[in-house]
């Protein structure tokens, strides 16, 4: 069974959760700027898969100069 869509303050709220707190607000400024993690637009409704934002959550690894001396 696939895992239910989540409204934007339950995707804040799940994000938080697994160490990554962006608040409801936050979401809601990066959909308009076309930034954030993946989101479902039904009607007027916005719903997140909880894979898409623990994939966001997981960011991407930045190589730096020290990093790559180690």
């Amino acid at each position: 069974m696939e895992k239910r869509k989540l409204s934007t303050r339950e995707a804040a709220e799940y994000l938080a959760a697994i160490g990554t707190p962006f608040t409801h607000k936050t979401l809601e400024v990066w959909r308009c700027k076309g930034l954030g993690p993946r989101f479902y637009k039904v009607a007027r409704k916005i719903f997140y898969d909880p894979a898409d934002l623990e994939s966001f959550s997981s960011g991407h690894v930045v190589e730096t100069n020290d990093s790559r001396r180690g």
